[in-house]
């Protein structure tokens, strides 16, 4: 295999690992109350599942989440703006903090392997068509 080609596998390989990265965590219902989780756990950014006032629920990320007397303050990211929110901490329906997932870590795993399996046979295909058969892409 010769260099070209080998740093193509590899990006081919990595290239779709960073993207699917996230699917490795996902967002877990705390017990704790909202006070309880931001002093105890000090997350850099907490799912918050509110009651609005039409008794319907939003789900809000807050960064830099704090909780001051009732409230629970943080910075919500709207595109390029970020917003401070304060909600009232009797609004809160659930917490929710990003936490390590080990099954869909286990199967990106089987995917990736996978992957590399399909595309070693399909490389060592195309040089044995090469090599054993060298005019069969002339035909």
């Amino acid at each position: 295999m010769c260099a070209r080609t080998a740093r193509y596998v590899v990006h081919a390989i990595f290239a779709p690992l960073f993207l699917v990265a996230g699917a490795c965590t996902q967002w877990k219902v705390q017990r704790l109350s909202p006070a309880d989780l931001v002093s105890q756990e000090q997350p850099d950014r907490i799912q918050v599942t509110r009651r609005t006032a039409l008794s319907e629920t939003t789900k809000v990320v807050l960064y830099h989440p704090a909780v001051l007397g009732d409230t629970l303050v943080g910075v919500m990211q709207r595109g390029m703006r970020e917003d401070t929110l304060a909600i009232p901490v009797a609004d809160v329906v659930t917490v929710a903090v990003r936490r390590f997932d080990s099954g869909k870590t286990i199967l990106l795993g089987v995917g990736v392997v996978g992957l590399i399996a399909i595309m070693a046979v399909e490389y060592n295909a195309t040089d044995y068509i090469n090599i054993v058969l060298p005019n069969a892409r002339q035909r």
